[in-house]
């Protein structure tokens, strides 16, 4: 039996897939640079954050910087996986939060793939080798992003049900 899509979960399933290897394409560029290039990047960005935060009185490490960014970007990584896979296995009114959370695995297993092939990337670049806590902090990252939408659809189921039991009474 073929799937259908509606007009609207088409859209955010390409939207999704679009976002998601760009998300992907962001991740593994980073990954392939050398030392001297990454560390500068690095440095760029926690000058800019700590720009930022020194208005409000205070600084960030660098190395709480750096474990930010890995969570960031796999946070949006989570996101968009797990739109895709609320879009492609659906999620209805009916189903059971656990089955809602059944239907996201697919996206923490892809979210967990690109971090371990993330890290194994570095090996290819000089001065870089992989780290088991970037990869941890990867997939944590991942989790919460998965289940920001997870709450997410959760609410809206919320709101739906109790829209229909108002417009019945």
């Amino acid at each position: 039996m073929k799937p259908t899509f509606s007009h609207k979960k088409l859209v955010v399933l390409t939207i999704s897939i679009v976002l998601a290897l760009l998300c992907v394409i962001f991740i593994f560029s980073n990954s392939l640079k050398d030392s001297t290039e990454s560390a500068e990047q690095s440095s760029s960005v926690y000058e800019l954050v700590n720009s930022v935060t020194s208005l409000f009185g205070f600084t960030i490490s660098h190395a709480l910087v750096r474990n930010l960014a890995h969570l960031a970007e796999f946070a949006l990584l989570g996101i968009f996986t797990a739109l895709i896979s609320a879009a492609v296995f659906g999620y209805s009114h009916s189903s059971t939060k656990l089955q809602a959370a059944k239907k996201l695995i697919p996206a923490a297993a892809l979210c967990i793939a690109i971090s371990i092939v993330d890290e194994l990337l570095q090996f290819s670049s000089v001065g870089r080798a992989p780290q088991i806590s970037d990869a941890l902090l990867d997939v944590l990252g991942a989790i919460i992003g998965i289940s920001a939408v997870w709450a997410s659809l959760i609410i809206c189921k919320a709101i739906s049900i109790k829209k229909s039991k108002k417009a019945s009474l």
